[in-house]
């Protein structure tokens, strides 16, 4: 789930200690004359703790699905999943002073032999938001060794079970139970059980063979894993815990500035600038396969990316305010990603269309994932313990006043779409009607284009559901619901200024709009945007302005320059866009071509300087000859460059001139 909106809440630990200490668990390691196999046995919470906070009286007696027999000593994994943790710390296995990944092995603060784990990062001073020169720094690279997190199992299995003590306590409110949480082992038990249980719940509906695709898992025909020679699993699902980003931001750059103005550190990689401390993210995700660097990341940086570029499919669960591994709504969220990447594995994020640019197959893959969460637990909320509900499947959102462009948000209409058919079939056939729509929502994503639209999408759901023996009767209320959220015929235009019968003027404004650029969608000269703007202007109008603040990017989410997008002011009917050659070139309703240059400044904002966000004001004015009637323009943005946010978008009326 990328850029999840997460609220504080309240966390209290009930220090009960049901688990075994770090003494213990080493003790239990030490080789056994006569061992005896782990239980399989674990106390977990299902599906997450309280909103409130984490309470050991909460936690259940579980029995972990299809884990691999283990020793006392042993790490978490199973046939079909594999976990590991955060190793801030690690030693070799071969006992040497330094290793690569594959002999590391997590550490303690107190082990003996533990060495931090950092990586070294040189940083052109080119992407720096401020001028280094003026602290004394004369080199044209600035050279940072920062902590970074080791992936590595860290759950060791008892005779009892999978035992361990879950703590979920920010840091801000207590330093060392906060680094504990960092750290927990927990994490991984909880994570599994939940993923495990999911899984389960997805082959009850798809069938006892199904498994993710080859490069999330290896299986046999029949659903079992490949095993190796040794007979263990050829390749497991991965899933990454407490993961935390170095903390190179805003706050940190006075850190930075100190170490190369007083210790004259940064100018070679001998002497470098000091990264010590982690960052926590509220966020989790799925993330497919792959090697190499991402083309939009500078390769000075790709380092950084090391944790998330891997050869096979993964989720990740960050260490936010609260840890998302805990919630069990996140991890059936993040579940059902890998199963809509094994459906439909070529299914796009973003699209374009007559209105412009849009993010409906992200969206309904957000959606999706959404609402099957939901239907699992039978609760609408998704993410009530990470986040204060993160979002709800049961809503009113509709295209196109919810629609901004990006995936999350713009998921709204659809799951919503999705939650009130089920509520539909839940009242007259329940569960089993329930199951019987769901094995018909995942038939469906298997028939996705590449570039599925919602109203696609909803026509094959239409269809299959008046074709099924179970679901026949409900395919009104399909067609309802989708209609009632905006899915179907959904026209992507937003209103700044209407005009009154009495010549009053009612002004709104759109509070964000996500602007792509043009390689995000496909395209190679301009990008419109996901929404065109309606702007009615009184008789006599001689004028108006369109105004924003946009994003303008730059390193650590600060600085940079704000690129101009074009601006395609057009009067008398939407206009609808072309696609030729991967060209995009707007048009008139009568299909003539509309001359428009987005390079030219004459079509471009006038921006205002970046501040310390990033953000700039833009404003662009037309004028007009004013004439005794109402007119109405539709406004379509485009971008040439990168991707923008824009927000608070409204117009301001010049003042009407009296007409005879």
């Amino acid at each position: 789930m990328k850029a999840l909106q997460t609220f504080i809440l309240a966390i209290t630990v009930f220090a009960l200690g049901f688990g075994c200490s770090k003494e213990d668990a080493k003790k239990k390691a030490e080789p056994d004359p006569d061992p005896v196999p782990a239980a399989a046995s674990a106390k977990v919470f299902f599906p997450a703790p309280d909103p409130m906070g984490v309470n050991l009286e909460d936690l259940i007696d579980v029995e972990l699905g299809d884990v691999i027999e283990a020793f006392p000593g042993g790490y978490l994994r199973g046939y079909h999943f594999q976990t590991e943790n955060c190793c801030k710390k690690y030693s070799c296995a071969d006992g040497a002073v330094t290793c690569e990944a594959d002999l590391r092995v997590c550490a303690d603060d107190d082990d003996a032999n533990a060495i931090t784990s950092v990586v070294p990062v040189p940083i052109p001073t080119s992407m720096i938001p401020f001028d280094l020169s003026t602290i004394g720094f004369t080199g044209d690279t600035l050279h940072l060794e920062t902590v970074f997190c080791t992936g590595k199992p860290r759950m060791i299995s008892q005779v009892s079970g999978w035992m361990a003590t879950p703590v979920d306590v920010p840091r801000s409110v207590s330093d060392s139970e906060g680094l504990r949480s960092e750290t927990d082992a927990f994490a991984e038990v909880q994570v599994y059980h939940a993923t495990q249980t999911y899984f389960e719940h997805i082959r009850s509906l798809l069938g006892p063979e199904f498994c993710l695709r080859g490069s999330s898992m290896k299986c046999n025909t029949d659903g079992t894993a490949v095993l190796d020679a040794n007979g263990q699993p050829e390749l497991s699902f991965h899933i990454a815990t407490n993961l935390l980003m170095p903390k190179i931001d805003q706050s940190s750059l006075a850190t930075i500035g100190q170490q190369v103005a007083f210790l004259g550190r940064g100018a070679s990689a001998d002497n470098p600038v000091l990264i010590e401390d982690y960052a926590r993210l509220d966020n989790a995700a799925f993330i497919p396969s792959m090697e190499g660097d991402p083309s939009d990341v500078p390769p000075e940086l790709a380092i950084l990316l090391d944790m998330v570029t891997r050869p096979y499919d993964f989720n990740v669960y960050f260490q936010g305010n609260r840890d998302f591994a805990y919630d069990g709504d996140v991890v059936f969220h993040e579940f059902t990603h890998a199963v809509i990447y094994t459906l439909a594995p070529s299914l796009h994020s973003l699209g374009v269309d007559v209105w412009g640019s849009h993010a409906e197959p992200g969206s309904m893959n957000e959606g999706w994932s959404d609402y099957f969460a939901a239907s699992f637990t039978d609760s609408s909320v998704t993410g009530e313990y990470s986040g204060e509900g993160i979002r709800d499947a049961d809503n009113d959102d509709a295209c196109p006043s919810s629609i901004v462009g990006e995936v999350h948000q713009d998921s709204l209409p659809w799951s919503g779409a999705l939650w009130d058919m089920r509520k539909a079939v839940m009242n007259n056939l329940g569960a089993l009607g329930v199951d019987a729509l769901d094995q018909l929502l995942l038939a469906t994503i298997a028939l996705s284009d590449n570039d599925e639209t919602m109203a696609r999408q909803a026509g094959r759901i239409i269809d299959l559901i008046g074709l099924d023996d179970t679901l026949s009767d409900y395919a009104d209320d399909a067609t309802s619901a989708f209609a009632a959220h905006g899915v179907t015929g959904c026209e992507r235009v937003r209103a700044l200024s209407i005009v009154g019968v009495d010549g009053s003027v009612a002004l709104d404004t759109v509070a964000w709009l996500q602007q792509p650029g043009p390689s995000s969608v496909g395209l190679s000269n301009m990008a419109p945007s996901v929404a065109q703007l309606r702007i009615e202007v009184p008789d006599g109008t001689p004028g108006f302005t369109l105004s924003w603040h946009q994003g303008a990017g730059g390193i650590f989410g600060m600085g940079g320059e704000a690129a101009p997008p074009g601006v395609l002011v057009h009067e008398d009917g939407p206009i609808a866009w072309n696609y030729n050659g991967g060209q995009a070139s707007p048009r008139n309703t009568n299909g003539d071509i509309l001359p428009f240059d987005p390079t030219d400044t004459a079509n471009q904002p006038v921006l205002g300087t970046p501040d310390a966000n990033g953000e700039a004001t833009a404003d662009f004015t037309v004028a007009l000859t004013p004439e005794c009637t109402v007119r109405t323009f539709f406004v379509s943005l485009a971008s040439t460059d990168s991707d923008i946010t824009l927000k608070d978008i409204e117009v301001v009326l010049d003042a009407q001139e009296i007409c005879p």
